[in-house]
């Protein structure tokens, strides 16, 4: 590893520290107290928290092995969750409702495997059909959004942009939802990527290393959207959110470019 993506890998694993203990301050001292919005809410943080914490913790070990593809497909992952945070805060009712019906969409994805040999799956069957009973499935049928949908609700007006195409995407985001995606999901725009002269057929060259994006560039990504992941998170719920603008001040003044 070079000095300065060493340096940033120490920063980040500060900052996946930093979201591990936001993470843990976030259940309740009187939960009786709180009403379903509250309770829900506090739930889908933690649940980002974890996330957010697993995937910084795998970057960490990615990156030292220089297995820079594995961390683009875990900069999209860090993207999303701090995006979903944010949507989640903005958009309490509707964060309350993907929250309500989160077992039965948990009941529909596990009811597609086969039969479980510890005999498990029926358990959980029970377990849904018992929750049924006193579920408050009110309010309307919503799918659960778009990253880049929400990312747009998000932005600020002159951040919203549209390709020729008449797709929507936000200024300054391509990096971190746009060319991950390409990774993620095996997009064929990896192609033109990947091969030296993509349309000779008799050229099969192809670069095992990725070109689009150097690892230090990614690294700085992640510690920008964590930093702001945990620094919203913080200050929702009256904690100093200055550790984690500092760690992003301290990323930013190795000056990679």
């Amino acid at each position: 590893m070079t000095y300065e993506e060493a340096a940033l890998v120490h920063i980040l694993r500060k900052l996946r520290r930093l979201v591990e203990q936001t993470t843990d301050q976030l259940a309740p001292p009187n939960p009786a107290d709180l009403d379903d919005e509250e309770a829900a809410q506090r739930r889908w943080q933690i649940h980002l928290g974890v996330l957010m914490t697993d995937a910084l913790r795998s970057t960490e070990k990615l990156a030292k092995g220089n297995e820079v593809r594995g961390c683009i497909i875990l900069s999209r992952c860090i993207y999303e969750y701090r995006i979903l945070s944010e949507w989640c805060f903005k958009n309490r009712d509707k964060a309350l409702t993907l929250y309500r019906t989160a077992r039965m969409r948990h009941h529909w994805d596990i009811e597609r495997l086969p039969p479980l040999h510890d005999g498990s799956d029926v358990a959980l069957a029970h377990n849904y059909l018992e929750w049924l009973t006193t579920a408050n499935l009110s309010g309307p049928n919503l799918g659960i959004p778009n990253p880049v949908d929400m990312s747009y609700e998000l932005a600020p007006p002159q951040d919203r942009k549209t390709d020729h195409t008449g797709r929507k995407y936000v200024h300054g985001e391509t990096s971190s939802n746009a060319i991950p995606s390409w990774y993620v999901h095996g997009r064929p725009q990896l192609i033109v990527e990947l091969f030296d002269d993509w349309d000779d057929r008799l050229n099969w060259r192809y670069y095992k290393e990725v070109r689009v994006l150097r690892l230090a560039l990614i690294v700085l990504s992640d510690i920008g959207w964590a930093s702001s992941y945990v620094g919203i998170v913080r200050r929702e719920y009256g904690m100093d959110d200055t550790p984690a603008e500092n760690l992003y001040v301290a990323a930013r003044e190795l000056g990679i470019s």
